[in-house]
């Protein structure tokens, strides 16, 4: 199985909300089978972040509106300026407007005015439908003119100025409304990259969190489920058109249609997994959450690696003592002069070991 493979499984589910524990786990299995470096991905923090601490029991899930990436995640859709176009499209679809917006702004929803609707958008006349609605003969007349008031509202409503220019206005911000609606957590498959030291660390002042995904076969199922949307960024200076024609007809029709939704779904992934050639070498895969979780608390952290400029600060010694205290390899960033590179070295194998095993005040055995 390829790291594309594994999308389209994924996104193939259409709703994970309520797949099984087995189901899960062999989601999880497949994650870990496309995984590299045997499944360890890595983040790069600052020492300087409030956060210092809590990153180390937290995974914080960032709205992609915040990402410093202002391309990254962007819808890409042609946008439908022109009246005549945007008019021949609200025209052609206005009884799958007319039910989405029914549903979801009127006070008391008729659901027979709804079920109406559904069979007009399936083809079927006043006469059949006013049949299929009928609980008594007597009252077939009386339906019949229920169904044509219906259709009277579509019209009268396909010409509000309101209702229209709603439907623009959800156009044009399409895009945005996305960004602000997904959360992300970035890893890259690297801990060793000097630039993202010195970018994501704040000129080198930080850490770099390991994350072996294989801990997560021993989590609880759902916290292994916020797992399962963890993808390969795809690296392009292209990103395909987004079918919005579709994609509104799915929101309008509240289509159960799952090869529909599939197809959207993968489709839609595509635009928030493609970031621009120029980021390449962050080798970046993101878990992504289309809901408001800020956080997730899950022990799958194995290692942590911290740069030789900060290792006497004290914040420095809350990371380690924490660290020692799970267990969690330790390794320390060191410049090595002659070479002009930096070296990782285990921290028990350097000469700061005996001072800061002093400092966090804990017995710690040898493996």
């Amino acid at each position: 199985m390829t790291p594309k493979e594994y999308l389209n499984k994924v996104e193939s589910i259409v709703d994970t909300s309520n797949i099984s524990e087995s189901q899960i786990n062999e989601l999880i299995e497949d994650l870990l089978s496309v995984l590299p470096k045997g499944g360890k991905l890595y983040k790069y923090r600052s020492i300087d972040s409030e956060y210092y601490l809590d990153n180390l029991k937290y995974i914080f899930m960032a709205p992609v509106s915040k990402l410093n990436d202002k391309i990254d995640t962007t819808l890409n859709y042609r946008k439908i300026n022109d009246d005549v176009e945007i008019d021949k499209f609200y025209l052609d679809n206005k009884y799958l407007v007319y039910k989405y917006y029914y549903s979801h702004h009127a006070k008391v929803k008729d659901s027979k005015r709804i079920k109406i609707i559904d069979y007009i958008i399936d083809g079927k006349n006043d006469f059949e439908i006013a049949s299929l609605i009928t609980d008594n003969k007597n009252n077939y007349l009386n339906e019949l003119e229920f169904v044509k008031e219906v259709r009277n509202d579509v019209q009268r409503i396909s010409y509000s100025s309101d209702v229209r220019n709603a439907f623009i206005r959800e156009h044009v911000n399409l895009g945005e409304r996305i960004r602000k609606s997904f959360r992300i957590f970035s890893l890259s498959e690297y801990f060793y990259q000097d630039s993202m030291w010195a970018y994501y660390c704040h000129d080198n002042r930080g850490y770099v969190v390991e994350y072996d995904f294989n801990k997560i076969r021993f989590l609880k199922s759902e916290e292994k489920k916020k797992f399962i949307s963890t993808y390969k960024v795809i690296y392009s200076n292209e990103k395909p058109l987004f079918d919005t024609k579709s994609f509104y007809r799915l929101i309008f029709s509240d289509s159960k249609d799952p090869i529909l939704k599939a197809h959207l779904n993968v489709a839609f992934n595509k635009q928030l997994l493609i970031k621009n050639k120029s980021w390449e070498h962050e080798a970046e895969w993101r878990i992504s959450l289309a809901d408001e979780t800020e956080r997730i608390y899950s022990d799958v952290i194995s290692a942590i690696v911290i740069d030789e400029s900060i290792i006497n600060e004290e914040r420095a010694i809350e990371i380690i003592r924490f660290a020692t205290s799970r267990h969690w390899d330790i390794k320390i960033r060191v410049l090595n002069f002659e070479l002009l590179q930096f070296e990782y070295k285990n921290i028990k194998e350097t000469k700061y070991w005996k001072e800061i095993k002093k400092r966090i005040k804990t017995t710690i055995h040898n493996n």
